[in-house]
């Protein structure tokens, strides 16, 4: 009838009085299996729960916390028996799990039935006996020490990494200002300040990086793409295809030196290059399949390739790119209007 009182109990006694029973009660590894495991992951997975727990193991059952704690490392451990019973609730756990992102281990013993552990007298068995002791070990044993002094490099690269975009700019600043010289210093900041969508405060990196003597064709593709969106095309021209000849590209990439090719009239080659941020896999969507697809259809206009540029612009209507006023008024499209599929491809966008 008290379940979590008496549980409450037992983790304050060990840590009280666990030394004098040869156990350290500051580190504690629970197990708890089958019909025990809803009561035990309430009690567990609570904000309040002791602290001396460091890491939990279930087997069999479907935990029922009611939050999942991210100090908290789990094991789950399921039968491969046991799934038509728990499969769902097994499911919805693994997606709290993903939700909160709390640090579980889910395991699945393939061919083992339910009480394994104790009545499967196999080496598949002993080999998930021995994981779960290993995941004990790796959480109450002390961790060892690195033998290496942390660097300020390493750190930038895991934020990078990390995806942290704010500090990897954070501690790009500090080494910049120690390295002044180091064309890498300002590539990589410019990098990260295109990754957040700021291209204007990166684009003095970017060149820094360049009258430094930088050869990484990423700084090229940056700058390129920063320079066509102020519509200053031919510079940006010349970057973006010192980029692609440095093996640095992708869909965005040729999208823009299209959209600059087709600026400055340079039409067969701006069409080569959105036909090849096609190939590459433009995503869908009316900001990027379908203003390729427009601009395409442009382009194919320009040069006479009438059935090409129709079956364009049928794509960018399906992206829902523009409005019709935008595509009724575009002189680049004057030489559609008698196409019976441009009038239907303008049907389909609506008013």
């Amino acid at each position: 009838a008290h379940v979590s009182e008496s549980l409450a109990a037992v983790f304050a006694f060990l840590e009280r009085e666990g030394a004098r029973h040869g156990i350290d009660g500051s580190r504690i590894g629970v197990y708890a299996a089958s019909a025990n495991v809803v009561e035990s992951s309430r009690f567990l997975l609570r904000a309040d729960a002791p602290k001396n727990v460091k890491a939990a193991v279930f087997y069999y059952g479907v935990p029922d916390g009611p939050e999942l704690r991210r100090d908290l490392p789990v094991l789950l451990v399921t039968a491969e028996s046991d799934l038509p019973r728990v499969r769902d609730g097994v499911n919805a756990v693994w997606n709290r799990v993903l939700a909160s992102g709390a640090p579980w281990t889910f395991e699945l013993a393939t061919g083992l039935p339910h009480a394994f552990d104790a009545l499967a007298d196999n080496d598949a068995s002993r080999r998930t006996i021995q994981r779960t002791l290993a995941f004990w070990k790796s959480h109450l044993e002390p961790v060892p020490q690195p033998s290496w002094t942390p660097t300020e490099e390493r750190a930038i690269v895991a934020a990078t990494f990390a995806n942290d975009m704010e500090r990897t700019i954070s501690l790009l600043g500090a080494w910049i200002g120690a390295h002044p010289n180091e064309a890498a210093g300002y590539a990589a900041r410019g990098s990260a300040l295109c990754r957040m969508r700021r291209g204007v405060e990166a684009k003095p990196d970017l060149e820094r990086a360049l009258a430094l003597g930088s050869t990484d064709a990423s700084v090229h593709g940056l700058l390129g793409m920063q320079l066509e969106s102020e519509s200053r095309y031919q510079p940006a021209v010349e970057h973006l295809r010192a980029a692609i000849a440095g093996n640095w590209f992708n869909s965005e990439l040729y999208g823009y030196l299209g959209h600059a090719l087709l600026l400055l009239g340079e039409n067969v080659e701006g069409v080569r290059a959105y036909e090849r941020s096609l190939e590459l896999g433009m995503p869908p969507g009316p900001t990027t399949l379908g203003v390729v697809n427009y601009n395409l259809a442009c382009g194919y206009a320009r040069l006479g390739r009438i059935e090409d540029a129709l079956g364009a612009l049928e794509r960018a209507v399906e992206q829902r790119f523009g409005t019709r006023h935008e595509y009724e008024t575009d002189p680049d499209l004057d030489p559609l209007r008698d196409q019976a599929r441009y009038r239907a491809a303008l049907e389909r966008l609506g008013a």
